[in-house]
């Protein structure tokens, strides 16, 4: 996980998926999706900063400014997810991913 977590900070963007070009319409119906998935590592991971960047400030910064008049978020004019990306937009902006957990280390069943 810490080498996902460097590779991420190393290619961290929150204006487009990370690896892909700019111009990459197949990633970019997906970008929404990427932004949950950034929330995700980092509440899983139990850190505020991938590389140098604080990826909450900077991603709901980029949620907020990307936002439709009528609340909702579409990911490009070309895009048929603007259900599933806002959806995945909330889910960020919510930090919906709940923290793991330490689990039990003795036999509960016993």
């Amino acid at each position: 996980m810490v080498r996902g977590l460097e590779w991420i900070g190393t290619n961290f963007s929150v204006s487009k998926n990370p690896g892909s070009a700019a111009d990459d319409a197949g990633q970019a119906g997906w970008h929404y999706y990427w932004l949950y998935a950034l929330e995700r590592a980092g509440i899983f991971y139990g850190t505020e900063t991938v590389g140098t960047h604080e990826w909450y400030p900077e991603g709901a910064r980029m949620l907020l400014e990307a936002q439709k008049p009528d609340g909702s978020w579409m990911a490009s004019a070309t895009s048929d997810h603007a259900i599933w990306d806002t959806c995945f937009a909330i889910l960020f902006l919510r930090r919906a991913t709940r923290p793991l957990i330490d689990v039990a280390t003795g036999d509960r069943y016993k």
